[in-house]
């Protein structure tokens, strides 16, 4: 329901704002997959992501992160164990070294909280997930 500029929202420099209308992809589903071409001479250490929290709008963090290299070899992974804890809406950036490695293209899953918590209104719902920004180095 949430495209912004497609998948060229996650590379554009262009960070959202607090609202998420215009510049986040949006996702409410089980898992999110994001499969990015790299430049394979490079080795790559280092994984970034900036995505929104506005917990009014059924918006939260991802409970569950992992980078995957083109051999399916797990390179990174983060568990996020505050995604259920009241917050202040606000736009975060989360940043996980990697294996060190040469790929010509790594692959994302984002695990979105599978269940709103019950101190909030729309408590046993799908959880939103926003992101609009992904880089690496």
């Amino acid at each position: 329901k949430y495209k912004a500029n497609g998948i060229n929202t996650l590379i554009d420099g262009l960070f959202g704002e607090l609202t998420f209308e215009d510049k986040h992809l949006g996702y409410d589903i089980d898992t999110v997959k994001i499969t990015i071409q790299v430049d394979s001479n490079k080795y790559l250490s280092t994984f970034n992501m900036a995505y929104l929290v506005n917990q009014q709008a059924w918006i939260f963090g991802p409970q569950r992160l992992k980078v995957f290299d083109d051999n399916d070899r797990l390179i990174g992974e983060k568990v996020f164990e505050d995604v259920d804890q009241k917050c202040v809406s606000n736009h975060r950036v989360f940043s996980m070294k990697l294996a060190a490695n040469k790929s010509s293209y790594l692959t994302i899953l984002i695990e979105p909280l599978t269940s709103i918590p019950s101190w909030h209104p729309g408590r046993g719902n799908k959880a939103w997930f926003f992101t609009d920004e992904i880089w690496l180095y």
